[in-house]
């Protein structure tokens, strides 16, 4: 039996984008769902959103959402993207005037959509906030637990912003 927490109805969100909705525990990060890995968990109020990713070395479509950097596109995967709207969601403290906010939203839209090639290009005071939400992400977990892909997103905005970058 699989270590989960209590819910009667949770949404299983597979890499590549497709969804379902299951009754019963929702699974808790890292443990395996249908031969994938549980990346993250979403609670808000009484909906619980399960997004799935790859094991290492495992191959197979995922869907990724791209936030431009000065006309580079950086990817993430759903369950990244869910996770960073997340965390800038929680340092916004439900202040919809912030930017933090506003990148949340926009995240959460990115992941929600469905369209075929999710892009997100972001206004000076967004990109300085999802510095600061990927900053204090680093911060919790640490370099070595922040997925790559995060990590490459923010050498991007750092580059960005360096004398000389996209600003």
């Amino acid at each position: 039996m699989l270590p989960s927490e209590r819910v009667s109805i949770y949404r299983l969100v597979y890499p590549d984008g497709n969804a379902v909705d299951r009754d019963g525990d929702a699974p808790v990060v890292g443990h395996d769902v249908d031969g994938f890995r549980v990346d993250f968990v979403r609670r808000r109020d009484s909906e619980t959103v399960v997004y799935l990713g790859l094991h290492y070395g495992q191959t197979d479509f995922v869907k990724l959402v791209f936030i431009d950097v000065a006309g580079e596109r950086c990817p993430l995967t759903l369950a990244e993207a869910a996770e960073l709207a997340e965390r800038s969601r929680a340092m916004s403290l439900g202040n919809i005037e912030l930017p933090l906010h506003a990148v949340a939203v926009r995240l959460e839209q990115l992941v929600e959509e469905g369209v075929d090639l999710p892009v997100m290009s972001m206004l000076e005071s967004e990109r300085t906030a999802l510095q600061a939400a990927i900053a204090r992400w680093v911060a919790e977990d640490s370099d070595d637990f922040v997925p790559m892909r995060v990590r490459v997103l923010r050498d991007s905005l750092t580059r960005y912003e360096a004398p000389g970058g996209g600003a």
